[in-house]
């Protein structure tokens, strides 16, 4: 097919840049507020799954208290809904079929764990973000959200992005229909001028001053063809006078050399010698008069037709006595090539002529065809070509070091001139290289044609496709579910549900103390509220009488651990005098009692430990090391329900 056409390529680069601009603003756009509204309603639903989280802790803390009684105490509306895993169960505050299948397993897994997690899932073809909130016991929380309002605004704006796009692209469009206009408008004069000029009109010209934006173009152009008119007119006028200077004379002493070797035979030996000079010389004359005549028409374009280039071979190697046996065929049978007949055929039989004067005459030809170009190779069995003498063969008039002792006639050093300015007026070149086993190898090279096709209109129409795949990419996009569940960022303190600092109008302290290997709050009556510091001092005291009585233990008694703790904004930093194992190595339960402990109070989120001023890490309830802040949902798991 076709290539396009410069006024059709314009137009495509207007529409495919305004696409590509339109589209690619459009997509951008697109994933910047879908992230943004998606993460302004993702923290929305983690807020007030965290709110009613602390409702549903408070009200299981109770006394035989009624799961279902304090889910109903929820309100969710009607786009949200509750779900309660207490002791491998699912409760809910109404049947609500599939609801339960909606949690996937790893984020149920996670938050089992002690870690509070939230998923965008797809229910029923609906998005919706589940949050998983880890609840003190063991329990375990869950708000179902529906984002099907978001959902519904996110692709109404992809639509609404993609006809921004369409109607960019028609502007684009229009407005480089109106560009290729007036581009190819002043164009038309100079293929007007071209096509005079092409005709033989050489006095045709542009004129600079019609058209502004063409003005150094037309100089250039005027200047081209006033260089050419005069190469020309140098040209003919050379052939003229070499024709009429050269060709007379040379006539006359070839039909004088004839008739005098018509009569050799009655001529002396040292007569018959210089005859013999003679009619070497003269014909030696005649072929340099050809060639430099031929040389004069060099820069004529070739008259290319279809050639059968194994038979001009072969044809070359017998009009030189060179057998035609040594053609090669290599062409996996792309033998007929776009040539110039005669120009080629002196080339071939430069090659050949210039094989048997300087190499030993040809020993091999090979004719073959290689993705994107065709050789014909011409081996001879000569001692090879001096490597520095390899780019100077091609110049006229060079003949190489070696000239004179190859061979007893040396020619006059136009054969490879010649050879190389036919080749470059196919397209193509002529090098020359040793061959390992020795001798020399000529190799012209031509171009192979391109394949026009369906390359050519799909180049042009791929870019447009690609677009077009990119725009559709956005069209009608909305909220996509997700394969794995992520860690909530930063959750808002979720405090045990255990009693406060006042409980029956009493000020008391509330410590984490061990039992069975788990962890349970006990409070204990104080004349006021106990500083941070105090309630750490208060759990390396160890139990008191009554509470030891109880089963109660501390992991931190009897152990020098801590050196200070002092409160940065919402975080108590514990200095310890060094991070060694104690209570038997439990350190796990030491560093969840202080973090449980010093987190029930409302000015403290978490907590961190630190060495020497050097922030540490140390094991959650998972078993993972953490530099913290450490906050109560990190050991939720060694809660006692």
């Amino acid at each position: 097919m076709r290539q396009l056409s410069l006024r059709a390529r314009i137009l495509v680069a207007f529409s495919v840049g305004a696409l590509a601009s339109c589209a690619s603003m459009a997509v951008l756009s697109f994933e910047l507020t879908r992230q943004m509204q998606l993460a302004t309603r993702e923290r929305s639903a983690v807020r007030a799954a965290y709110l009613d989280a602390r409702v549903v802790g408070a009200g299981l803390a109770a006394d035989q208290a009624d799961v279902l009684e304090v889910l109903r105490e929820l309100d969710t509306g009607a786009n949200r809904r509750a779900l309660l895993r207490r002791d491998g169960r699912w409760y809910a505050r109404s049947v609500d079929v599939g609801l339960t299948d909606a949690v996937p397993a790893g984020l149920a897994a996670e938050v089992a764990a002690g870690r509070p997690m939230v998923q965008r899932v797809t229910i029923a073809g609906t998005p919706h973000v589940v949050t998983g909130v880890p609840l003190p016991g063991g329990d375990q929380f869950y708000v179902v959200d529906s984002l099907r309002e978001l959902d519904a605004t996110l692709r109404l704006l992809s639509w609404i992005l993609v006809a921004v796009a369409t109607g960019t692209t028609l502007a684009g469009a229009l407005l480089g229909a109106y560009t290729a206009r007036r581009v190819v408008r002043p164009l038309r004069s100079v293929t007007a001028a071209a096509r005079e000029i092409g005709a033989g009109d050489l006095d045709a010209r542009l004129d600079p001053k019609a058209e502004p934006d063409l003005e150094e173009l037309a100089g250039a152009f005027n200047h081209m063809v006033e260089e050419l008119a005069r190469r020309m007119e140098r040209d003919r006028r050379f052939a003229a006078d070499v024709s009429h200077e050269l060709r007379s004379p040379l006539q006359t002493l070839t039909a004088a050399v004839d008739v005098m070797a018509n009569r050799r035979d009655h001529l002396d030996p040292r007569a018959r010698r210089a005859l013999d000079l003679i009619v070497e010389e003269s014909s030696r004359f005649r072929n340099l008069v050809t060639d430099l005549l031929e040389l004069a028409r060099e820069g004529a374009e070739p008259e290319l037709e279809p050639v059968d280039v194994l038979e001009l071979a072969r044809r070359a190697c017998r009009n030189t006595g060179v057998d035609p046996t040594l053609v090669v065929d290599r062409t996996d049978g792309d033998v007929v090539w776009s040539l110039d007949r005669r120009r080629f055929d002196r080339v071939l039989a430069n090659l050949l002529d210039n094989a048997r004067r300087y190499g030993g005459g040809a020993v091999l030809v090979s004719v073959g065809s290689q993705p994107g170009r065709r050789y014909v190779e011409v081996d001879d069995g000569g001692p090879g070509v001096a490597v520095e003498d390899q780019g100077r063969i091609f110049e006229r008039f060079v003949r190489g070091r070696t000239a004179g002792t190859r061979g007893s006639n040396d020619g006059v050093g136009l054969g490879l001139a010649l050879a190389l300015a036919h080749a470059h007026a196919h397209g193509g070149d002529i090098t020359v290289e040793n061959l390992p086993a020795g001798g020399a190898r000529f190799r012209v090279t031509l171009p192979k044609p391109a394949q026009a096709g369906p390359r050519s209109s799909l180049a042009a129409v791929a870019p447009l496709l690609l677009v077009g795949v990119l725009v559709g990419a956005v069209a009608g996009c909305g909220i996509t579910g997700e394969d794995n569940p992520r860690a909530v960022s930063s959750p808002p303190p979720l405090k045990p549900p255990t009693a406060g600092d006042q409980a029956d109008g009493v000020v008391h302290k509330r410590l984490y103390l061990v039992r069975d290997g788990l962890l349970t709050p006990v409070l204990r009556p104080a004349v006021r509220t106990a500083t941070p510091a105090e309630l750490i001092g208060d759990l390396s005291a160890g139990p008191t009488e009554q509470e030891a009585a109880a089963g109660f233990t501390s992991a931190l008694a009897g152990a020098d651990l801590v050196r200070s703790v002092q409160v940065q904004g919402s975080v108590a930093v514990v200095e310890l005098v060094a991070p060694a194992d104690v209570n038997r190595g439990d350190e796990t339960l030491a560093y969840a009692q202080m973090v449980l402990t010093l987190t029930q109070r409302q000015e403290i989120s978490g907590v961190t430990f630190t060495v020497g001023g050097v922030r540490i890490a140390v094991p959650r309830a998972d078993a993972l090391l953490s530099e913290g802040p450490l906050r109560a949902a990190d050991y939720t798991a060694l809660l006692a329900r």
